[in-house]
This record gives C-alpha cells, sequence and structure tokens, in this order.
C-alpha cells in the first residue's frame, strides 16, 4: 500500500483528503504543522507528499527547500495546493522541484489522477535505475583526462571528458555541450552520464542537466534555494532545482 503524507493547515481540507485517499486505498499520513510535516517526511519516507503553498510558520516552498537538504527525502513526489490568488508562486515551486499542483477548488479525480500519475512515473524511475545498476555492476568512472567514444546519429565522436562543458538530458537521447562550440547528440541517458562522470569534477544542477564544474564561470541567487549558472562557453545561464542546488553550493565556493 502506497503511503501519502498530507500538509495543510485547514483542518477540513485534511479530514476530506485523508478519507477520500484511505477510500483509494492510500495510507494517509497527515498534518496541520508544516515544521511538524518535515520531521514526518524523514521518519515515514512517503511515496507522494500533499502539501499547501500559504501555511503559518513555514510556507509550502519552505517545506519543499527543507525535504531537498535530505537525501531521504529530496526525491518524494511534490504536489501542490494552491489558490488561485498563489498563481505567482507556482512558477517559483516549479522551479525548485515540485513535481505537479493543483489550484483549490479540484476534484477528487483531479488529485487521484495526479496522484496516479506521479507515482507511476516514479516507479518507472526506480525501476529503471535497478535495471541500469544491474546491466552495469562493474563500470568505473572515468578520469577527467580520459576519452570516450560517443555514437551520434552522423559519425562517432571521440570526446576528452574534460572538453564537456554540460549535458542536457531529451526523452531518449542527451545534449552534449562542448568547450568547442559543438553539440553533439547522442543516445545516452542522463543517469548513464553519471554513473561514468567524474564526481570530483561534473555535478547534476537538475533532473535533465550536469555541469563541468571547471567551465563555472559565477553563480547567482535564483528565487529563495536556487542559483542561476554562468558557463564560460556558454551564453545562456543555466539554473539548478532545488533537489540539487544545496550539493552545487557545497561543491563551489561564491
Amino acid at each position: 500500500m502506497k503511503k501519502i503524507l498530507v500538509i495543510d493547515d485547514d483542518s477540513s481540507i485534511l479530514k476530506s483528503l485523508k478519507d477520500l485517499l484511505s477510500l483509494s486505498d492510500y495510507e494517509v499520513e497527515t498534518t496541520s504543522e508544516s515544521i511538524h510535516g518535515v520531521k514526518l517526511a524523514d521518519s515515514l519516507n512517503p511515496d507522494l507528499i500533499i502539501c499547501d503553498i500559504i501555511m503559518p510558520s513555514l510556507d509550502g516552498l519552505g517545506v519543499l527547500h527543507e525535504l531537498s537538504k535530505n537525501p531521504k527525502t529530496e526525491n518524494i513526489p511534490f504536489i501542490f495546493l494552491t489558490a488561485k490568488s498563489d498563481l505567482q508562486d507556482i512558477r517559483k515551486g516549479m522551479e525548485l522541484g515540485a513535481d505537479d499542483y493543483l489550484i483549490k477548488p479540484f476534484t477528487p479525480s483531479e488529485l487521484l489522477r495526479a496522484i496516479d500519475i506521479r507515482l507511476s512515473k516514479r516507479e518507472k524511475i526506480l525501476a529503471g535505475q535497478q535495471n541500469k545498476t544491474a546491466e552495469v555492476p562493474n563500470m568505473k568512472k572515468l578520469d577527467k583526462e580520459s576519452f570516450i567514444i560517443l555514437m551520434t546519429s552522423e559519425r562517432p565522436e571521440n570526446v576528452r571528458i574534460a572538453s564537456i562543458v554540460y549535458i542536457e538530458a531529451m526523452e531518449k537521447y542527451s545534449n552534449v555541450f562542448l568547450a568547442n562550440g559543438k553539440k553533439l547528440t547522442v543516445r545516452k541517458l542522463i543517469k548513464e552520464w553519471e554513473l561514468v562522470l567524474p564526481e570530483n569534477n561534473f555535478v547534476r544542477i537538475h533532473r535533465s542537466i550536469i555541469i563541468n564544474l571547471e567551465f563555472v564561470d559565477r553563480l547567482e541567487k535564483w528565487f529563495n534555494y536556487s542559483f542561476r549558472i554562468y558557463l564560460k562557453n556558454i551564453d545562456k545561464p543555466l539554473e539548478s532545482s532545488r533537489r540539487y542546488a544545496a550539493i552545487l553550493k557545497s561543491k563551489i565556493q561564491f
């Protein structure tokens, strides 16, 4: 049975959501205290979290930020509940790593569908990670001076790891941006890159982006918990999500 944590300071909403989700065969925990919700997420390890944005003491964005700092909770699917007047916070929440949002009032079918989509996606991701681990149990990380052969649609490319500025994941491919200005599109997933790239030089800043730290020119604050990252040889700045901002900050002094 999947476990869902609901955080909302409105007791009537908590009760209605608990009744609905329990009838839908979910194990449900609720709290009206956002700070307590952060602690519950750590102890319960729920499969999904539903959280209101506007709450006293710590708002939903703050809850999201606190969860991002904990390896146990940083990847738990997160759905925001929001009133129409809070829509300016939606983009901020999505930048920080929220997976979805529902505007109040919403129907039971809308909520259940959003939950089902997020839980199904998480199961596929976890299954894919397990498969990749099983397929490459002895894979070793490359040194930054190593070369890797990348199969593009045109021809094989022999690429020095240190020359990779950043990698952007597509659905089944990834775009590799090089220091010489070239962009290569290769059939390689972001998780596969993480398995081989040297951790001291490369860091994930978003669920779909890995950067080479040696090409970081400067960082700027982006909202409360994320950063804009300016890379050498790249005109457009990249943006970190809240899930990876703490890791990025720990690796770069600025």
